[in-house]
Order: structure tokens, then sequence, then C-alpha cells
């Protein structure tokens, strides 16, 4: 029980950094203390772009985005569960990566009526802390489902594959 009560306080720890630095992120550039224009080289940049979208910008009706976010969020809360019914610290910290990327972009359009996007790359693309944050969580989720699945098969040779 002391392994899943750490767990749990971890977890908390990232769903609320992550949520926290999303948040002040956004709020320097709404204050101007990030200023916009190149940040690397000429691929990133920073800029203001009001999301009222899904996925890039696509128009979706704003029922349908609360629909699928409750949804995401209540499949999120099953993962954290089953991760830690399973004792599986990783999948359960990734997930609440993912949970603090999520809250982020819920609490704008809860708070603001579209997402906040701020980093654009390749002058395309414009992203938020909390994107970043659910989609590093979702790939450390894929990997850690992909070195279990290496381990069960027996493939334990691969050095990066810790069994």
């Amino acid at each position: 029980m002391r392994k899943n009560s750490l767990t749990i306080f971890l977890g908390l720890l990232v769903v609320t950094g992550a949520w926290l630095l999303d948040r002040l992120t956004k709020n320097l550039v709404i204050e101007g203390w990030i200023r916009q224009g190149p940040v690397f080289l000429s691929w990133v940049q920073t800029t203001v772009h009001h999301n009222f979208g899904l996925l890039g910008n696509l128009p979706f009706p704003r029922w349908s985005i609360f629909f699928l976010t409750g949804t995401a969020m209540l499949l999120l809360a099953y993962g954290l569960y089953d991760a830690l019914k399973g004792k599986n610290a990783r999948n359960f910290l990734s997930l609440s990566l993912v949970m603090g990327g999520a809250l982020g972009n819920l609490y704008d359009r809860l708070a603001l009526g579209y997402v906040f996007d701020w980093l654009m790359f390749f002058k395309t693309s414009i992203i938020n802390l909390a994107d970043a944050f659910i989609t590093l969580g979702l790939i450390m989720y894929a990997v850690n489902h992909l070195r279990k699945q290496a381990c069960r098969e027996g493939v334990d040779e691969i050095p990066a594959v810790n069994c």
C-alpha cells in the first residue's frame, strides 16, 4: 500500500505541475512576458492563437468537443485506476501527464471558450504546453506498453528493455 501511496502522490504532483506550468506559460504570453517572434532559428516561434475547434482547429460543435473531452477524461480515469490496481507506476505517471495536459486545455475551454495556443512550429502547427504534455504522456505510455509486451514475449536480450 505504501508504494501505491507514493505513486498516487507523484501522480498528483505530475497532474498539478503540468497544469500549473501550462497556465503559467499561457499567462506569460498573454501578459507579454514572453514576446511573440522567433525562439529557435526560424522553425519555432511564439505567437497567439485562439483554437475554437479540436485537433488543429478543426471546426466541431462546442457540445461535441465537451462530449469528447469528457469521454477522454473518463477513459483516463479508468486507465489511472487500472495502472494503480496493476501496480504499474510508469503507466500511472504517464497517464497523469496526459491528465495534467488535458485539464490545462479543458480549463481554457471553460474559462475562455477556446484553447490558447502559443508555440508555432514550421509556421504551420500551433500548440501549447498542455498539448506537449498530452503527447509526451501518450508516447511514454506506448513505450511502456511495448516494453512490457517485449518482456512477456521473452525479448529481454534487448539492452533498452529492462524486464
